[in-house]
């Protein structure tokens, strides 16, 4: 409801080494408006973003770049609507369900790293798909 008003969904980080690794959690829900995402991001969320098939990826801070895109965007107004593939992907990767299986496989493995005398969590976190 939030973003019914739009054409397209903006979201936008800076071009700084931890967003090549954070994931801004409205990416998620912009999936799921079926309104095409453009993404001035990165490393994590940029992968996200491809391999859901829910928008387009530029290079963060590339003022051109996103420009080239809001007009090529302007000129082909049948591509803001999108064919439900974020929807899917969010279910399919993202859901509850499948985040508490995640969730309580690490912590199943920060346990046994524990009782192993090994350094309780790993530093980065696993791949969701």
């Amino acid at each position: 409801e939030a973003y019914r008003w739009a054409d397209v969904e903006l979201v936008s980080l800076r071009k700084t080494k931890p967003f090549a690794w954070t994931v801004p959690s409205k990416i998620f829900e912009l999936m799921t408006t079926q309104r095409r995402i453009l993404a001035a991001v990165e490393g994590s969320a940029a992968e996200i973003i491809q391999r859901s098939g829910a928008g387009t990826v530029v290079e963060p801070e590339n003022v051109e770049a996103l420009a080239a895109e809001l007009d090529f965007l302007a000129e082909h107004p049948e591509l803001l609507v999108m064919d439900g593939s974020g929807v899917e992907f969010v279910g399919k990767y993202y859901s509850y369900d499948r985040m508490a299986e995640l969730y309580e496989s690490l912590l199943q493995d920060t346990v046994q790293r524990f009782s192993q005398g090994k350094r309780a969590v790993k530093l980065m976190p696993r791949r969701v798909f």
